[in-house]
């Protein structure tokens, strides 16, 4: 991903991504040969490594009510941004404009959010290098 990329998703989504996370995207390559994706697929699911793919499924947040009548209600989705999948549907989602915020996991079946997938976006960020690295 380049700069002008990364440009793209915050001016977009009227962000700024978290500096870790900014730096790592700067890193990643735009395609992965067939065992590094069978790898990242099989511990991690899907990594967001285009703009477009950051900025459409981080829209679909905006106003939605899909946690309307779960515990879950008083989360406000349009504050966080979609980095990744697990493969199944559920999204890896960040809070947006925080320093190094926890990656929660927004599942669709059962409805409801992990609230600490990973403890960090840098954390995240590692799992991730140590799959493709």
């Amino acid at each position: 991903m380049s700069e002008s990329d990364i440009d793209l998703i915050e001016s977009e989504l009227g962000v700024e991504l978290p500096p870790a996370y900014r730096s790592w995207l700067l890193t990643l390559p735009s395609e992965f040969d067939d065992p590094t994706s069978k790898r990242i697929w099989t511990e991690i699911g899907h990594i967001y490594n285009q703009p477009e793919q950051i900025i459409g499924e981080s829209l679909n947040f905006i106003d939605s009510d899909c946690l309307s009548d779960t515990e879950w209600e008083d989360w406000d989705l349009s504050d966080y941004i979609a980095i990744g999948g697990d493969g199944c549907g559920n999204y890896y989602i960040i809070e947006r404009d925080d320093e190094d915020p926890v990656v929660h996991l927004l599942s669709h079946d059962p409805l409801g959010i992990e609230e600490e997938k990973f403890a960090s976006v840098a954390e995240y960020c590692a799992a991730i290098d140590q799959i493709i690295r």
